[in-house]
């Protein structure tokens, strides 16, 4: 009995030898026993994968480790492939006929702090014309980008944390300065620093450190105190402190409306910060004000416009403290009782020079300063930032910050609600700390909890695990190697901030370093042995994320280890992925449609890093790749980019190039192309106005083109074979395993093609062709090769050798897609 199953789609790509015999399931229906260099076509079909454009040398192609490539993508028509190698950064563009360099006599290039031993562990997250780059080992770093000829790389210098928990040892900190800019006075005239104000006399007592005094300014609810540093000396300030008076009698003599000035010749004045409302001050209270200012004064002066109590007849104030700015300030020592607390008892190290450190002040509140210098295990030098130190008395609580070279530094890095969000470091390997709201570089906290504040949070509950990446969604998504965990919102209706945070342990799939790909709502990750490819999405069922296995029918494809993930959006929604051993496997992945099918693709040499970035003015996504080479007996690196996948009518790409590594030429007519210089001493395959004619050796940098041929338009690279072999027919008329082990035997077959030539169709016993359009059409060797579409039959005589499998392949320069296959079979009986 002859009967003709249709394999309508080829939507699970390679399946696993495990799943050979299962033709129960439907997805052997829709799978191949063998799919190379060719992807799934989500329409269904597998569609030949389209070969690589060259595009120049990488640098120091003879350092032995990979190099590496990473995104700037500013938006979709300013995007960046950077090509980060040791301790340097180039950057690439997508051409006409390739990757190009960007170039500004001679290559673009910035110098980074990465060996490269590192490169792999770089992670990074964009923010406008700034990329932040985290690394495990390095302070985090800021790339800017001034022009596309002109890049900056700093380290990221956080504000005010994170830091780890308030010390609880007897160990405290005594400074020996409070960065007060004024001194401590006891007359209008210190040592020619002056006080002065528009109807008092003893204003001096708002500057004597002393809260239990006060200082009437004028009789008036009106009036200034001002004042003049001695021998002309300019100060920077930024933040200054109000204290009313300790008595009931004068608390309400407190202006409520004021100025805050600076100037340089005591007549032309620079408002620095204003404020209003300042009213129901209580006795001796408090209240703290900043604003950001980089100008030094040699005068400061409160002007006030209001207040002055009910009667409106005297403005006094307790104290007032002006800060200098940290990096106006001279830096002074802070000194520890013992080393007790401090980096595990072993005190203050020389990598914790640029740490941060909080200072809970006399008053109650807290300051933050740098390290800028170490003198011993128990001194250091530092600067205070934010506001004043009411005295330099001992301080017994006090917080390191969370990094440092000591410590650790963050791992992964991510944007979240607006808040710069890092995860992971040596010392706190299960830690999250987020910026202030739209703050990025500030993690302060107030007292009380602001909703803008900076957040800090300890993965706490189920296997704990360091943290290897971080994905912003719905949730902070913090992929660990035991498990998957979300920190989001607990009142969805409400900002996440430190009073509204949840935290879950979604999933018990862990995950490796490697960086996740968003699609759409969904995450897909590798596990932490790095050979599966996950799922995961939130579901309202579950109300939390639930990971499914996408590669499972397709387990051998990843076995090898993989390296990096990359996801081309168009036009095939293509995660590409790539594996330890240098070539690719293609995941066509559209969840709409049902559609996951992984092929392996290799493209010669040993791909090091892929890298996808959106390109608006040819409305795809680019794949740029490093390839390592060997070249002319040398070993080369070479940064390659995928060419379009052919479609007559459609593709912006001039020509169809399905070769690795290839060069386009298009111009005058010629026998002879030059430049060809990356492919010297190779055998390359040649298309030349629309037809294959043939190889040919690269010589001295060039090739001539056979038989005398001249062309206008020419692609010369290195071939990419490809194969597709059906599974073997177990189940004739029948899917309960009757068949199971029966010969079958495919005496005649319908190939339905789209766009294809160069297609040919073999018995797995024989590579001789049973279907070669060319062969069957009489035509001039040089004219140009017509792609055909449609279905087209092929007469078999298997012989019952195969159990009904053919193989489907090519070798030729030309596009091909095979959308479905007819066969003709006969079953054992």
């Amino acid at each position: 009995m002859t009967v003709y199953p249709l394999q309508v789609n080829f939507n699970r790509g390679e399946i696993s030898p495990y799943m050979h015999a299962r033709s129960d399931t439907e997805h052997y229906a829709a799978g191949a026993a063998r799919a190379h260099n060719v992807i799934v076509n989500r329409f269904g079909g597998l569609l030949r994968c389209p070969g690589t454009l060259y595009g120049g040398g990488a640098a120091a192609s003879a350092h032995a480790n990979p190099h590496r490539l990473i995104p700037f993508r500013f938006n979709r028509s300013q995007v960046y492939a950077i090509e980060a190698s040791d301790e340097l950064f180039r950057f690439w563009i997508m051409g006409s006929t390739g990757p190009e360099r960007i170039e500004d006599s001679g290559p673009v290039e910035v110098t980074t702090p990465y060996s490269e031993d590192d490169l792999a562990n770089l992670k990074v997250q964009q923010s406008g014309d700034v990329l932040y780059i985290v690394c495990d080992g390095y302070p985090p770093q800021t790339l800017t980008r001034n022009s596309e000829t002109s890049w900056s790389i700093a380290e990221y210098v956080p504000m005010d944390g994170p830091y780890l928990p308030v010390n609880t040892t007897s160990t405290t900190m005594t400074p020996a300065s409070t960065a007060h800019a004024t001194v401590d006075h006891t007359a209008n005239n210190q040592g020619g620093n002056i006080v002065s104000s528009s109807n008092g006399t003893d204003s001096w007592r708002i500057f004597d450190r002393e809260k239990g005094s006060y200082g009437v300014i004028d009789t008036d609810s009106t009036g200034w105190v001002k004042y003049q540093f001695a021998s002309s000396a300019q100060k920077v300030v930024d933040a200054y402190w109000l204290t009313a008076p300790d008595n009931n009698s004068q608390v309400n003599d407190m202006p409520s409306q004021w100025e805050f000035q600076g100037s340089n010749d005591n007549s032309a004045w620079v408002t620095l910060d204003s404020r209003e409302g300042e009213e129901g001050w209580s006795n001796s209270e408090t209240r703290f004000f900043e604003f950001q200012n980089e100008q030094a004064f040699e005068y400061y002066r409160l002007n006030c416009s209001g207040g002055g109590g009910s009667d409106g007849t005297t403005t006094a104030i307790g104290e007032m403290a002006m800060h200098q700015k940290a990096s106006d300030q001279t830096p002074f020592n802070l000194t520890a009782s013992a080393t007790t607390g401090i980096n595990g008892g072993d005190g203050f190290q020389t990598t914790d020079v640029g740490r941060a450190i909080r200072l809970y002040g006399a008053d109650g509140v807290w300051r933050w300063a740098e390290i800028v210098a170490r003198t011993s295990t128990t001194v250091v030098t530092i600067r205070l930032h934010g506001h004043a130190l009411p005295d330099t008395s001992a301080i017994l609580l006090w917080r390191m910050g969370v990094w440092s070279d000591e410590t650790g530094w963050p791992n992964s890095i991510a944007i979240y609600e607006d808040r710069m969000t890092f995860g992971g470091s040596d010392e706190s390997p299960i830690g999250l700390w987020a910026s202030r709201n739209a703050d990025y570089d500030n993690f302060g906290v107030s007292d009380p909890l602001l909703d803008d504040d900076g957040i800090a949070i300890t993965l706490t509950g189920g296997e704990l695990n360091r943290i290897k990446w971080i994905a912003a969604g719905r949730d902070i998504l913090a992929g660990t190697e035991g498990s998957l965990r979300a920190v989001g919102r607990n009142n969805a209706g409400s900002a996440f901030a430190p009073a509204n945070i949840r935290q879950r342990n979604e999933t018990y799939v862990g995950a490796c370093g490697i960086d996740p790909v968003l699609i759409e709502n969904m995450i897909l990750f590798l596990d932490a042995n790095e050979t599966r490819l996950y799922e995961a999405a939130y579901t309202y069922e579950a109300e939390g994320y639930v990971a499914r296995e996408l590669s499972v029918l397709n387990e051998h494809l990843l076995e090898y280890g993989c390296v990096e993930m990359a996801y081309q959006e168009h036009p095939h929604r293509v995660i590409w992925i790539l594996r330890a051993d240098g070539k690719l496997v293609a995941c066509t992945y559209d969840r709409t449609q049902k559609v996951f099918g992984a092929t392996e693709v290799d493209i010669g040499g040993e791909v090091e890093s892929i890298l996808c970035l959106p390109n608006a003015t040819l409305k795809r996504t680019d794949l740029f790749l490093i390839v390592k080479r060997d070249i002319d007996g040398s070993e080369v690196r070479y940064i390659e980019g995928l060419a379009e996948y052919w479609r007559e009518d459609y593709t912006t790409q001039d020509v169809p190039v399905y070769a690795a590594c290839a060069a386009i030429y298009d111009g005058a007519d010629t026998n002879t192309v030059t430049g060809l210089g990356h492919l010297e001493d190779e055998e390359v395959g040649i298309w030349a106005d629309g037809r294959d004619v043939g190889d040919a050796t690269v010589a001295s940098g060039e090739i001539d083109l056979p038989g005398g041929l001249e062309a206008g338009q020419i692609v010369v690279g290195i071939r990419m074979p490809w194969e597709a072999q059906t599974l073997r027919l177990t189940s004739i008329g029948n899917r309960d395993g009757a068949a199971l082990g029966r010969r079958a035997n495919v005496h005649e077959a319908y190939i339905d093609l789209y766009e294809s030539a160069g297609v040919r169709v073999s018995s797995l016993s024989s590579d001789e062709d049973i279907m070669r359009f060319e062969d069957d059409i009489v035509q001039d060797p040089f004219d140009p090769m017509p792609l055909r579409t449609g279905a087209f039959p092929v007469t078999v005589d298997d012989s019952w050798a195969n159990n009904g499998q053919i193989k489907i392949h090519g070798n030729s320069m030309y596009p091909a897609m095979v959308r479905a296959i007819s066969l003709g079979v006969e079953g054992e009986p």
